[in-house]
């Protein structure tokens, strides 16, 4: 009886965590994120999505160190700072729950992203 009852619960368990996560992945799913370069070391970042609540979106180097770290509503534009030519990873993040990241690579007349 006991071994029924467990497993009972631990199914359950699996069905709640999965019914979440499909609902954390469509909202990251419709997550974009869309940079444009400005001028002298700015550039433009615009978050759209499914997301309802402040966003935070960090911007580290190669090595791990945060460069940026910034708080917005969404579609709000974002203009970080300071930004030199280079390879960086970036995060958004929504109450903790990773929404998008990626790679910008900052050239001297361009940016590419995923």
């Amino acid at each position: 009886m006991f071994k029924i009852f467990f497993l009972a619960s631990c199914l359950a368990l699996m069905f709640g965590a999965l019914s979440s996560t499909a609902h954390i992945n469509e909202a990251a799913g419709k997550t974009i994120v869309l940079f444009s370069k400005a001028n002298k070391g700015k550039i433009n970042v615009q978050i759209k999505g499914r997301v309802h609540k402040k966003i935070q979106l960090f911007l580290f180097n190669p090595g791990g160190q945060l460069m940026h770290k910034t708080e917005t509503k969404a579609s709000n534009m974002i203009t970080l700072h300071d930004v030199e030519r280079g390879q960086y990873l970036y995060q958004c993040f929504e109450n903790d729950v990773e929404l998008k990241s990626g790679n910008l690579l900052v050239y001297k007349n361009r940016i590419d992203y995923d």
